[in-house]
């Protein structure tokens, strides 16, 4: 393809070109030359080509073009004006031009030239500009993908989390190279590492981990390893940053170290995850305390140390008093909100040197490692004690709690096991319990016997409630004026397959303190209904009513007036056939949470009875909130009235004439000598029972009674109860 350039452009200016050269010796220097080398002259019309110039442009040899040819009607329209620009500025001011350009071939391609020039003026005044041009087409295109080279290296180094780095192997690492990301891991920019030009690396790294950072960097280069490291570094934001490193020494021929390679990554986010996982696993989650897993590993080291040392170790197991009432009324939440103040509370009553953990539930545990001795033991339980009697205030509720506390000990010459110290804390607080409560107890030999006894009564009785081991036997109750029959009192007996039957107080006491008085409680509930049932099917014109005696523990049950409801509909009883007898205690366990039980089981119909009225410490304002119909006395003031009879009947006429103000019916229990039935009657005491009477009989008996009673003077009210 041929070009024949019009006459245009900065270089189109009038007058004659440049002399031509065409002695044969000049021609053949041109020749032979390498470098493409033109004349141009103040017209901008070409003077004398080299060939190499025809070479680079891919003119034919034969070609005549160039001695009219305007190189500048080649440059690359991209660059024309930038070019025009300089070679006009070289013209006026005869500086040498060097510049780097495109040029069209003959072919139409475009390639990269190197032109070098100098202007010249002539004799006649015109500026001549005479240079070479050098083909650097593929330097450019190197230098392009070297390029493109870098900035794939560039994004991928930005598109990698952590921080490439260069690093000279001294005590500052001075960076040869780190990538921009170190910007977004520390806050400084990576410029500011770059041969410490504003800092160094070194100073960034938490002072307490530098040293084992140099240690374990140095200790690895030198095997000829890698290292791989975790460390804090203080960002520019003043803040800790966790990072992972990894990296390696790069060595010479000679095996001596050129620099280091390496990345660092952060694991600030990892590092916090570890943290709380860890404490999830060592702590609980809701008061913050050591948990079970923690005191254990605590309880193991103290143990193991004691033995080295054989000093002594203290444990005090801490089980709240009347929690469940609050979890269950109360709901969850404040439960919650209670456990944690409980927590704050024993934390303030502990030293800074005990471990306190909660294990579960309303249970904690505090293990005393400095001075557990006896005296030091008691005196923290005491002030535990104390703190915990002090009101909590609920979402505006006042709340009352309590605490049984038991505590063991063992010595160095003891070879005792967590397990074992933590059971026999347990022996001790559940003694605690079964002597009244929000008090503490030592451990005792004894009690550990003990405790294996009462699991395996309870074992048997579980096993006995599902084998229907667990009978109701009825003692009536008499119009003490002419011994009319007025009721009958069920009371609960174990038929156990080996030691034949037992009375209550041989199971019940070990039942309410695992709380397996919740499922016997609620089979008498179920089971008196039935009877009562049963009896009015076979005495229709008998007005026949039972009442079960509800304990403690099932009245704190969530699930009580459902399931007083269900027992009624099941035997299709009357609810007026229903009475409900409660402990004078069990009233007094928070009184705002126990009115409403009574009221919601009243509200089902009911009839609601006050059980061993007197031996609590229920103030008439107390009764007088509750619904209650019937009020028993308590066997105690009955005996009192032959052991002390003026006091003693002046006790029993007083609890009258209260019943009497309050509305109440009165039944007297335990009546076992005609002398305590005349003093009753005589203080105005309508109903009793006792073995006076009759002793508890089967309900076959109770059936024979009914029989031979007439209807017109017979009224059956049946009590079932677990003393």
């Amino acid at each position: 393809m041929s070009r024949k350039p019009a006459h245009t452009g900065a270089e189109a200016a009038s007058g004659p070109g440049p002399a031509r050269r065409d002695d044969s010796a000049g021609a053949e220097i041109l020749e032979r030359f390498p470098l493409a080398m033109y004349a141009v002259g103040s017209d901008g019309s070409t003077g004398h080509v080299s060939p190499a110039l025809q070479r680079v442009l891919g003119f034919p040899q034969e070609s005549l073009n160039w001695q009219s040819a305007y190189l500048t009607e080649l440059v690359h329209p991209d660059d024309r004006d930038r070019v025009l620009e300089e070679l006009a500025a070289g013209r006026s001011t005869l500086e040498p031009f060097r510049m780097e350009y495109r040029l069209q071939r003959h072919d139409g391609a475009y390639v990269w030239v190197l032109d070098e020039a100098v202007f010249i003026r002539d004799a006649r005044g015109d500026t001549i500009r005479e240079g070479f041009l050098v083909d650097i087409t593929e330097r450019v295109q190197a230098l392009e993908n070297l390029s493109v080279s870098e900035e794939r290296f560039r994004t991928l180094l930005s598109n990698i989390p952590g921080a490439m780095y260069r690093c000279d192997l001294d005590s500052d690492w001075d960076m040869e190279f780190i990538s921009d990301n170190i910007e977004a891991i520390s806050g400084y920019p990576a410029s500011d590492f770059i041969r410490s030009r504003v800092r160094t690396f070194a100073s960034i790294i938490h002072p307490d981990d530098r040293q084992t950072v140099e240690q374990v960097v140095g200790e690895a280069v030198t095997r000829g390893e890698p290292y791989i490291l975790e460390y804090r570094i203080v960002g520019a934001d003043g803040g800790i940053r966790w990072v992972y490193e990894k990296g390696q020494g790069v060595f010479g021929t000679e095996g001596t170290v050129l620099w280091l390679d390496g990345a660092i990554f952060d694991v600030t986010e990892r590092k916090l995850l570890q943290e709380q996982l860890a404490k999830q696993a060592l702590y609980d989650s809701l008061t913050g305390l050591a948990n079970r897993a923690l005191f254990q590993d605590r309880a193991d080291h103290a143990l193991a140390r004691l033995a080295r040392r054989g000093s002594g170790l203290a444990v005090l197991l801490l089980d709240l008093d009347g929690f469940k009432v609050i979890n269950d009324s109360l709901g969850h939440h404040v439960g919650d909100e209670v456990l944690v103040t409980v927590a704050k509370r024993i934390l303030t009553s502990s030293r800074t040197s005990d471990t306190v953990a909660r294990l579960g539930g309303d249970e904690f545990v505090i293990l005393l490692e400095e001075d557990a001795t006896e005296p030091t033991a008691v005196s923290v339980a005491q002030r535990i004690l104390g703190i915990l009697r002090e009101p909590f205030t609920c979402e505006g509720r006042e709340v009352s709690l309590g605490g049984s506390i038991g505590i063991a000990f063992t010595s160095g010459t003891d070879a005792m096991s967590t397990h074992e110290l933590l059971r026999d804390a347990d022996a001790a607080m559940y003694r605690a319990k079964a002597n009244g409560r929000d008090r503490y107890e030592l451990f005792e030999p004894s009690m550990h016997t003990k405790a294996v006894e009462q699991f395996e009564l309870i074992t048997q009785m579980q096993r006995g409630l599902e084998r229907g081991e667990f009978v109701l036997h009825y003692q009536p109750i008499w119009e003490l004026a002419d011994r009319t029959l007025t009721g009958v009192e069920a009371l609960v007996r174990w038929n156990h397959p080996s030691r034949g039957l037992l009375p209550p107080g041989e199971f019940i006491p070990a039942a309410e303190q695992t709380g397996f008085i919740v499922p016997l409680g609620n089979w008498v509930l179920d089971e008196a209904c039935r009877q009562v049932r049963t009896w009015q099917e076979a005495f229709p014109g008998r007005p026949l009513s039972v009442s079960v005696n509800i304990s403690p523990r099932q009245l704190i049950e969530s699930d009580l007036v459902s399931r007083v409801r269900d027992a009624l509909r099941l035997h299709e009883l009357d609810r007026g056939s229903l009475t409900l007898e409660i402990t004078e205690g069990a009233l007094l366990h928070d009184v705002e949470v126990t009115k409403r039980k009574l009221d919601d089981l009243k509200a089902l119909g009911v009839r609601l009875a006050i059980d061993d009225f007197g031996t609590g410490s229920s103030s008439l304002g107390h009764l007088l909130r509750f619904p209650l119909d019937e009020l028993k006395i308590d066997r105690t003031f009955v005996t009192g009235m032959t052991e002390d009879a003026g006091e003693g009947t002046s006790l029993v006429r007083a609890i009258l004439e209260l019943a009497g103000a309050l509305h109440l019916n009165v039944v007297a229990e335990g009546i076992e000598f005609p002398e305590q039935l005349a003093r009753l009657r005589e203080s105005g005491c309508a109903t009793g029972q006792g073995f006076l009477f009759a002793k508890p009989s089967v309900p076959e008996e109770i059936g024979s009674l009914l029989e031979r009673i007439e209807p017109a003077v017979t009224t059956v009210d049946t009590v079932a109860s677990i003393p």
